[in-house]
């Protein structure tokens, strides 16, 4: 039987380990596309269209007939492919969206939401008036609405701490994470989903809780 043909869109390390040392490994004949993206989703020359024309061509070229993403962004990339072509299965880019961007997984699936603001970031914005946004008491969770894998998150205990997090984020998240916009901003409606053509930064009251749990997973 012809091994099926996998395409690995961004793939780390250890993908290329896992993909060696599957049961059964000639039942699959798998391809890597490599990418200039770092484990939590920064990258600052990361041409995200060119990438997912270039997948276009990959997977017409070889006939593949499954893409694997195994992280947050490629899935964006994974969901867009598999609506242009029949032979692919996938979420789509919207649904992949709303598990990316915390903010919007906030409003969409909170039952009974934490106390939490968004930031749009701005390098020309005085720190102060971030500040003056929020009413929500210290201690603060603080993180990138688009980040992976639990990265950039700050504990702050008081707005000096704060204002110190978000100079951070400003100098980063904006050089970091503006490669998104462009497929955002072509697969998703901006009026529905604003952020979308900003940086933002989650601002979460922190929960004192002993039996917290992040766990890994998808959505269909």
């Amino acid at each position: 039987m012809k091994p099926i043909p996998i395409l690995v869109i961004c793939p780390r390390q250890i993908d290329y380990f896992n993909c060696q040392t599957i049961p059964d490994p000639e039942t699959y004949e798998f391809h890597f596309l490599d990418a200039p993206l770092e484990l939590s989703g920064f990258s600052r020359n990361f041409d995200l269209m060119a990438y997912l024309e270039e997948c276009r061509q990959y997977i017409r070229q070889y006939d593949i007939k499954v893409v694997l993403a195994t992280r947050d962004v490629p899935s964006l990339l994974q969901a867009q492919l598999s609506q242009e072509f029949k032979n692919l299965q996938g979420a789509s880019v919207e649904s992949a969206f709303l598990c990316l961007h915390k903010y919007y997984t906030h409003k969409l699936i909170d039952p009974t939401p934490i106390d939490y603001a968004v930031l749009k970031l701005d390098t020309d914005r005085a720190l102060s008036e971030y500040l003056e946004e929020i009413e929500i008491p210290f201690p603060w969770m603080v993180k990138p609405c688009t980040t992976a894998c639990s990265s950039s998150i700050v504990k702050v205990y008081n707005s000096k701490e704060a204002l110190d997090a978000i100079s951070i984020y400003q100098d980063i998240i904006v050089d970091n994470l503006s490669y998104l916009s462009p497929l955002l901003q072509t697969y998703l409606d901006s009026k529905q989903y604003p952020l979308i053509d900003s940086n933002p930064i989650l601002v979460e009251e922190y929960i004192n809780f002993p039996y917290k749990c992040c766990v890994d997973g998808c959505v269909s």
